[in-house]
């Protein structure tokens, strides 16, 4: 949906100047992120930055060690906002449509991190 828009930018080993920049270069803005907007804490493994006030629907994922269990715990955020965001409840009727999105972003990371993509 044009009005909707989903994206995910996925960074592995990234430095905050390296997100911004490449995030930068795709927006169309005068207003510039700012490295500091994506500087993790040097014992996470992964962190998720919603962009909602910048690029409404877009996501960025950084991992500094990628694991299936960090994929996941941060493929969840992503999913579970963007549910929010496209006013999706969360419930038993919507639970299918959740974890399809769920599974295919998990599936599209991991043939990132395995070269198989």
């Amino acid at each position: 949906m044009k009005d909707r828009p989903f994206v995910v930018h996925v960074f592995v080993k990234a430095t905050a100047f390296e997100v911004a920049t490449k995030l930068n270069r795709i927006r169309n803005k005068s207003e510039k992120f700012n490295p500091s907007e994506f500087t993790m804490d040097c014992d996470t493994d992964a962190q998720t930055c919603y962009l909602e006030h910048s690029l409404p629907g877009q996501y960025v994922i950084m991992f500094t060690k990628l694991s299936i269990e960090a994929i996941a715990h941060e493929v969840w955020h992503v999913v579970m906002d963007h549910g929010r965001y496209i006013g999706l409840k969360h419930d038993q009727s919507s639970e299918e449509s959740f974890a399809y999105l769920f599974g295919y972003l998990i599936k599209e990371i991991y043939e990132l991190k395995t070269g198989s993509k």
